[in-house]
């Protein structure tokens, strides 16, 4: 007794003639319906052999990114936050990075929309947010109990509400002996668009 909207997208391949299987023609549509998912405004898409190479490669990023949170092969950079008025650094942004098997380090823009589609931007955000706070605490225990970086770190929008992301933030807190007051919850630019 609802009214419901729905929207469809779909993915659609133009001959069958040229495929040698059932599969092969459902793998192309798929790709094809995942294109039109991503461009906003359109229901449909209609297949290219480009879009087959970008599934293989968003496949093998898929499974790059399982194997690399599983290892925690994500780590925080700390962007500064620096006081206007003296110049002084009050706290850090923290970022994440992936450094890959080839010890290269890859920036969020590779691996973002992914980790987000796949559920994997929460791990990837706990990991990083836990060390930022283990290495904080390590200059804390180095410099006295005076230094008092402050930390902020992003979340994406689902993330942001969920209890157990409270339950994670606190049990961060408690463990590396930070006041809520030296740590900000931020939304990620892409959540509110």
């Amino acid at each position: 007794n609802e009214e419901v909207y729905v929207e469809a997208s779909v993915g659609v391949v133009r001959d069958l003639s040229t495929y040698d299987s059932v599969e092969a023609a459902l793998r192309d549509a798929d790709a094809a319906m995942y294109r039109a998912k991503r461009d906003p405004g359109h229901s449909f898409a209609v297949h290219n052999p480009s879009m087959s190479a970008g599934i293989e490669e968003r496949l093998h990023l898929d499974t790059a990114l399982h194997r690399a949170v599983e290892r925690g092969n994500f780590e925080p950079y700390f962007h500064p936050i620096v006081r206007l008025t003296d110049g002084t650094v009050h706290g850090c942004e923290v970022l994440a990075r992936w450094r890959n098997d080839d010890d290269e380090v890859i920036t969020p823009g590779v691996f973002l929309e992914i980790a987000e589609e796949t559920g994997l931007i929460e791990p990837i955000g706990h990991q990083v947010i836990q060390e930022a706070c283990r290495i904080r605490q390590t200059l804390r225990d180095q410099y006295g109990k005076d230094f008092q970086l402050a930390l902020s770190g992003n979340f994406s929008r689902t993330e942001f509400f969920q209890p157990e992301t409270s339950s994670f933030v606190a049990e961060v807190l408690r463990e590396y002996d930070m006041s809520p007051s030296q740590f900000t919850m931020e939304v990620t630019e892409r959540s509110v668009g």
